[in-house]
């Protein structure tokens, strides 16, 4: 089962195993999950249409609504609500059916995909990035929220285990959680921008 729906600047993608993703294509911004059945888009065309909202049909997650890639001078700088240098060039289908989003940051190109494991209870997120001439470093923001814990497991916890992040075993980079100047908590992993391309991947798991 796939599907896709738009709103102006928005795509909510519903994955086999009943697993469903939002995204902004106008900021990058990856913006919710849920599981349960797709949406429901009658405000979308009922009367004038005029809310043009599509409501999700399941327990949904709210992220912060920030992007998931940034360039950062160091590991302390303040991650930001938006990115000035993202350009989103749209995205592909690959085989399965799945988009693949398109966009530039800096002078990196990134593409970024996701998709349902372990019969719809994980969400992978990966991103393959080629640095071009970007001399900046790549982080991502794995996650945020008010409590970040490391489990004896290698999973992170995130707000009092209201959904857990799983990442590579081998990853060459180590991720690191931080406190930010709101009192929240971000976990961070870093991409050397300045190196070949290479591939990001982690799965949120609920």
């Amino acid at each position: 089962r796939y599907g896709a729906r738009y709103s102006p600047s928005t795509i909510s993608v519903g994955e086999p195993g009943f697993t469903n993703y939002t995204v902004d294509l106008q900021t990058g911004e990856f913006l919710q999950i849920w599981r349960g059945d797709f949406l429901e888009t009658t405000p979308m065309w009922h009367g004038r249409g005029e809310t043009q909202l599509s409501v999700p049909l399941g327990s949904v997650i709210e992220l912060t609504g920030k992007p998931s890639l940034a360039l950062m001078t160091d590991k302390n700088a303040a991650w930001p609500d938006s990115n000035t240098t993202y350009t989103n060039l749209g995205y592909d289908i690959d085989p399965s059916g799945r988009p693949i989003f398109k966009y530039t940051l800096g002078n990196a190109s990134v593409r970024e995909s996701f998709a349902a494991t372990d019969e719809g209870r994980k969400l992978s997120h990966t991103f393959t990035i080629t640095p071009g001439q970007e001399t900046q470093e790549i982080w991502c923001r794995v996650a945020s929220g008010n409590d970040i814990v490391e489990q004896p497991n290698g999973l992170y916890a995130i707000n009092n285990k209201q959904y857990f992040i799983e990442l590579p075993l081998k990853g060459k980079e180590k991720p690191f959680i931080r406190t930010t100047a709101q009192n929240t908590k971000e976990l961070l992993l870093p991409v050397k921008a300045t190196n070949n391309t290479g591939t990001l991947t982690y799965s949120i798991v609920w």
